[in-house]
């Protein structure tokens, strides 16, 4: 193989690898985890602004009414448009009066206590969820602006903070999904001063962990994709906005990883380093007995650590370029390929 290169290994009882013979070099995919799904939540990009305005609203249909607690709207309503979100077509949403809308689905059910990595009415998407009502004078609306192909759903909410059912509603937030461009904002108005435990972002539609999410902490106004906040107290100020945008599409890598080394050498484990592949995010480490010959990775396909490609082993998915390959036999000669690709994009993974 051009530009490729094994690496093989052999360890002797001594606990050192007798040799380092260099010889091809492969290149595949592997990504920050170990098991990273293409165009998920996790992957959307996230921003902050100031100074944005609330749509009016002008002729809106009014999704929920006054007096409503936690009773999400009784049948879906229609986005107008195809909306992506995480690689899949919705066209329906529903709504909660506790700051959030669910897409797509048969039906969806009261959620006022908010827990981002909950699999009920998912995936769904939280302007400001939490235990909030309309109360006397609040509702939830929606209107589709603009041209067929770029057309905007816009959701307001009209709503009480702290909760008060009985009380006028005071706080205005709108969520708006932009066809095309498939993107996300949530954008504040006056929001009533109230220590609460809200949770702000968006989640994936995935039913087991590992969850896809981006959460977003109100007071530094950063968001994450490890680490849920469903405690936000306080509100966004007028005029704030984020924005969630679907990630890039992916492109095939054009280049190798190159210059493998190996140190940390003891009688069952071996660190290896290399030179980063130009425009790669990730890639994928395979060992095996000597003289194996690894199955090429599948696009799309990602491989966790342990898991089988042909008669190699994954030994991970790294966006670092650098491993520790454990549990190696000792007086054994190991060949390792390395593969580069990129997974941190939409359609990924993609491999070289």
């Amino acid at each position: 193989m051009t530009n490729n290169y094994i690496v093989k290994l052999k360890s002797r009882l001594a606990g050192m690898l007798s040799y380092f013979m260099l010889m091809s070099l492969a290149v595949m995919l592997f990504s920050p985890t170990s098991d990273v799904v293409a165009q998920t939540a996790s992957l959307y990009s996230f921003s902050t602004t100031t100074g944005s305005s609330l749509d009016p609203m002008t002729g809106a249909t009014t999704l929920l009414t006054t007096g409503n607690d936690d009773t999400p709207t009784a049948s879906a309503s229609s986005i107008g448009f195809n909306f992506v979100f995480e690689g899949t077509t919705y066209t329906t949403f529903w709504t909660s009066p506790d700051g959030w809308i669910q897409l797509g689905g048969a039906s969806s059910v009261d959620q006022f206590s908010n827990v981002i990595t909950s699999t009920t009415n998912i995936p769904k998407i939280f302007p400001y969820w939490d235990d909030v009502a309309t109360g006397t004078t609040g509702y939830a609306k929606s209107v589709v602006t603009g041209l067929p192909g770029s057309q905007i759903l816009k959701i307001e909410w009209f709503v009480t903070i702290p909760r008060a059912t009985g009380g006028a509603a005071n706080s205005t937030f709108q969520l708006w999904l932009y066809e095309g461009t498939n993107s996300i904002e949530f954008r504040y108005g006056t929001m009533g001063s109230a220590s609460m435990s809200a949770s702000v972002g968006i989640r994936g539609a995935q039913t087991v962990s590992p969850f896809a999410f981006q959460s977003v902490t109100v007071s530094t106004n950063l968001a994450s994709n490890s680490v849920e906040n469903n405690g936000v107290a306080d509100q966004p100020a007028s005029g704030r906005q984020y924005t969630f945008n679907p990630p890039a599409p992916c492109v095939t890598p054009s280049n190798q990883p190159t210059a493998f080394t190996a140190t940390g050498v003891s009688p069952s484990a071996v660190t290896g380093s290399f030179t980063a592949a130009p425009g790669s995010d990730t890639y994928l480490v395979v060992r095996g007995a000597s003289g194996f010959t690894p199955t090429a990775p599948s696009d799309g396909v990602n491989y966790a650590p342990g898991a089988a490609l042909g008669t190699g082993t994954v030994v991970g998915l790294i966006s670092a370029t650098s491993f520790t390959a454990s549990g190696l036999t000792l007086s054994t000669t190991y060949d390792f390929y390395i593969y580069s690709a990129n997974s941190i994009c939409s359609g990924g993974p993609l491999y070289l």
